[in-house]
This record gives structure tokens, C-alpha cells and sequence, in this order.
């Protein structure tokens, strides 16, 4: 993440329409703001349409959720937007809010890279050249999880961490 090695356009189209119309097979909510505010009543969801101040949305899941429009730099609703930011942490209508992505980027640089390679048991070098090659292919890369992985107490945070390395290149539902 830190070396922008991530797919950043895919994960910019907040709709599935937005992909579409982009040449992709999927969306992500990468850019869709989600609450941060310990004290509010819907902190950790996504900020919706009327809580933005945008007036009631459709009021389904994805359609409802609210996003900056790369255009324009403003809160709008997902279906508003055919590309959204994905890197923003401030307010909406006086709610403090970030995209998904940026909570991601958060979460992954609690560590450096040597805390992980020790945490792992691997020279930090070669999770770097193995990064670095993983992510120079676009559709062509992908993760797989089989038995292993997942058939371990943390398997359920293994997959998510698996399918997360495919969602950040942009390959999702390509063969």
C-alpha cells in the first residue's frame, strides 16, 4: 500500500454500474465513508446519504452510502459517482468519517514491514520482491486459499486477508 502498488482506479468505482461502465467485473466499497466517531449511534458503519445531509437515499445497502466524487471533491451518494476517492479522513455534515481504504491503510501500517516479517518468520526482503511481483501482473495475479489456510483458528481472518490481496490488484470474478 505504501508503494501505491494497489489497483487504485478499481477500487475508486463505487457501484457496480461505475465498474461496468469502466471494463470491470465487480465494485468494491473501498471508497464508501465509514463512520469514526466512537460516540456517534452508527459509528464503524458506513455514513448514508441522509446522515451527509444529502437528503433520504434509496435506503439499499450499497445504493444509500455516501462518497467523495473524484469530479467534484464532494459528498455524494455512491450512485452519484461513476469514480469516488479513496483516500479521505475528515467531516461530513459535522460526522468524522474516512473511506474504507484509508481505515485499510490504517490497519496495515500499524507495522512495518520488519515487524511483519518477524511476526511471519520471512526476511523482510523477500515479502517485499514477493509484493513487488505479485503486484506487476493486474488480472493475471491472483491469491488462493485451500484447506490450509483457512483450517486453522484464524482461518475466517486468513481468507478475508487473502481475498483483500486480490480485491487491492483489481481481480475480483476475473478468470
Amino acid at each position: 500500500i505504501d508503494n501505491k502498488r494497489y489497483n487504485a482506479d478499481y477500487l475508486s468505482r463505487p457501484t457496480q454500474a461505475a465498474a461496468e461502465a469502466n471494463g470491470e467485473l465487480s465494485h468494491t466499497d473501498a471508497s464508501h465513508l465509514v463512520i469514526g466517531d466512537a460516540a456517534h449511534p452508527e459509528n464503524g458503519r458506513f455514513l448514508t446519504a441522509e446522515l451527509a445531509g444529502l437528503g433520504a437515499g434509496p435506503k439499499a445497502a450499497e445504493l444509500d452510502r455516501v462518497v467523495i466524487a473524484v469530479a467534484s471533491g464532494s459528498p455524494v451518494a455512491a450512485t452519484g459517482s461513476t469514480q469516488a476517492v479513496i483516500e479521505f479522513s475528515g467531516e461530513v455534515n459535522g460526522i468524522k468519517v474516512k473511506t474504507a481504504f484509508a481505515r485499510i491503510r490504517e490497519q496495515a501500517s500499524a507495522y512495518s514491514i520488519e515487524d511483519y516479517a518477524a511476526i511471519c518468520g520471512v526476511d523482510a526482503a523477500r515479502i517485499t520482491d514477493l509484493a513487488r511481483e505479485f503486484t506487476s501482473h493486474g488480472h493475471k495475479a491472483s491469491c488462493e486459499m485451500y484447506r490450509g489456510v483457512v483450517k486453522h483458528p484464524n482461518g475466517y481472518y486468513n481468507a478475508v486477508a487473502v481475498l483483500l490481496l486480490n480485491l487491492l490488484v483489481g481481480n475480483m470474478n476475473w478468470t
